[in-house]
């Protein structure tokens, strides 16, 4: 099954999970969906204040400008 979707691998406190374990139980949704809902929170509150992020790309993969 293909899918646009770039796993990545985290290291948070302990605590910090167990809040966001709650948090995301209480959106009826998995910890990982919780955390991509904030990254993508994240990233339209960046964009909002300071402009639109726009990754240049190249046969689907995004083309590392630094």
């Amino acid at each position: 099954m293909a899918t646009d979707k770039r796993q990545v691998s985290i290291r948070i406190k302990l605590l910090n999970y167990d809040k966001l374990k709650i948090i995301a139980e209480k959106n009826s949704r998995t910890v990982t969906n919780q955390v991509e809902y904030l990254v993508a929170r994240y990233i339209e509150d960046y964009e909002a204040r300071y402009g639109q992020i726009a990754p240049a790309i190249n046969n689907g993969s995004i083309i590392r400008t630094s």
